[in-house]
């Protein structure tokens, strides 16, 4: 007797690709997104949680829809497979419109599509951590020319001195100079306290007594921070008095183009109004969950017939096998705190795979659980838990704690210590870590 057998006729019910691939989970690829002036321009900071490739963004004009493409780089986990349609969604600002942030096509060409309320001018760049993407939107310059309130710094950067290789001979010239940037410091140290205690005319006096040094390494720097503490005080006429002065004495620096925008605004009435509202308004507290939870159900099942002889006839046996029967539920909650001072949340991003087919396991991944403590005054924030960094060295999920101090404008200083989290291996090394970052991004 002879048999032959053919296989045939595989047919998917649901998703004939899906039951093509065992799909256990799905990762969320968005981290954040926030915005920053820039001079003239506003950053828009999209970032992801995994390391990437940027490839391109079309259009290359102006427009309402901005399409970003990428692709995953080789020391990410490619296997995990991203989820689509995950949105981000940024609020309205004074020179932007509101706009949203979705994922699309992460199983074939990467991308993100950015949908703004109106149609903007901007260009897109990869950011410095290689996990986040910079839009750059140059608000609409009006028919008339008007002068934009410029929003105040919050606290100035203070470095140490420097301070030469050899040390100077006792009276000597440079020994006065190095005795007058030290006590320049200290009163650098005191503005910046007073001003994140809010106690403007305690600032000021600071500042005052620095400018009453023979010049040293911060007096340009107290030269424009007098200003924004009378600024900040309401004291406008006396502002722009200290303003003018910074800029008869000092023509070049990273504060002169600042100081020009806030002495301009302080000459147009409808900007005194609005920095006056501004310098009285206070953030109120606020609390908000936002997020959600979303299921999806895949069913595969396949027909085979096996065609053989029997007797001299041709017999046909048909049969049908459940391949694939699996729910996947992604969870998706933000719950954040906002006050002056505050910009707290706690994140929590899990996927769940409940497989219904004998002897397959059920999945459950929490991408992240985190709370996060981030202070807007004195620029200093701690996260604790699962989490992805955007930079600092590690190229990972992990468990453990990111913390920094200072502004990435100016200097800021950063440490992490934790275990890597990796579905896909069973090492998992603990590490620690400082780094520095300067500059935009």
């Amino acid at each position: 007797m002879k048999k032959s057998y053919l296989f045939s006729n595989c047919l998917s019910l649901c998703g004939l690709l899906l039951s093509a691939m065992p799909i256990f989970s799905y990762a969320a690829p968005l981290d954040d997104v926030s915005l920053r002036q820039q001079g003239d321009v506003v950053l828009a900071t999209i970032k992801l949680t995994t390391p990437v490739h940027f490839l391109r963004y079309v259009p290359g004009e102006k427009s309402r829809i901005v399409e970003i493409y990428y692709e995953r780089v080789p020391s990410s986990d490619t296997t995990e497979a991203w989820s689509d349609r995950e949105v981000r969604n940024s609020p309205a600002t004074a020179l932007t419109p509101a706009f949203t942030v979705t994922t699309r096509d992460q199983a074939t060409q990467p991308k993100l599509v950015v949908e703004f309320a109106n149609e903007v001018n901007f260009s897109v760049s990869a950011g410095g951590d290689n996990r986040s993407f910079v839009i750059t939107i140059s608000p609409e310059k009006s028919a008339v020319p008007t002068v934009a309130y410029v929003a105040l710094p919050l606290l100035p950067t203070v470095l140490p001195p420097i301070v030469g290789k050899v040390k100077p001979a006792p009276d000597s010239p440079e020994a006065i100079q190095a005795e007058n940037d030290q006590q320049g410091y200290k009163l650098m140290l005191a503005g910046r306290d007073a001003l994140s205690a809010k106690n403007y005319p305690q600032a000021t006096e600071a500042f005052n007594k620095l400018l009453m040094l023979p010049p040293n390494q911060y007096s340009q720097d107290a030269q424009e921070w007098v200003g924004v503490a009378r600024e900040r005080d309401g004291q406008l006429a006396k502002a722009k008095v200290e303003y003018e002065l910074y800029l008869k004495l000092f023509t070049t620096g990273p504060g002169v183009q600042a100081v020009k925008q806030r002495l301009a605004g302080l000459a147009s009435p409808q900007v005194k109004t609005a920095q006056s509202q501004a310098s009285s308004k206070k953030i109120e507290p606020r609390s908000f969950v936002q997020g959600g939870i979303s299921s999806r159900y895949y069913f595969g099942q396949s027909d085979f017939e096996t065609t053989y002889q029997f007797n001299g006839a041709s017999q046909t046996d048909t049969y049908a096998m459940k391949d694939q029967s699996m729910l996947i539920t992604n969870v998706d909650a933000i719950g954040r705190y906002v006050s002056e001072d505050y910009d707290n949340r706690v994140v929590y991003r899990d996927v769940a795979t409940q497989n219904f087919l004998p002897k397959q396991t059920n999945r459950n991944r929490v991408n992240a659980a985190y709370v996060e403590v981030k202070n807007r005054t004195t620029d200093y924030s701690a996260r604790l838990g699962r989490q992805t960094t955007g930079g600092a060295g590690v190229m990972g999920r992990f468990d453990g704690v990111y913390a920094g101090f200072g502004s990435s404008q100016d200097l800021r200083v950063n440490g992490v210590a934790g275990q890597l989290v990796d579905f896909n291996s069973t090492t998992q090394p603990v590490f620690v870590g400082v780094s520095v970052e300067s500059g935009p991004y």
